[in-house]
């Protein structure tokens, strides 16, 4: 899609928020996981495996 003059700028800046809201939520969504599975294993008594960042 082709904008022109200001609705572009404004358009650019409101996807670059919306890409970085979605990457702080893929994150945060990322580090509970990680945590969850270390602490299950914690209950359970499995050997620590490695967890990649």
């Amino acid at each position: 899609m082709h904008y022109s003059g200001k609705s572009s700028i404004s358009t650019n800046s409101v996807m670059k928020q919306l890409n970085i809201m979605m990457l702080m939520k893929y994150v945060k969504n990322n580090q509970e996981r990680a945590i969850f599975r270390i602490e299950l294993q914690r209950k359970n008594g499995l050997p620590r495996t490695r967890v990649s960042n």
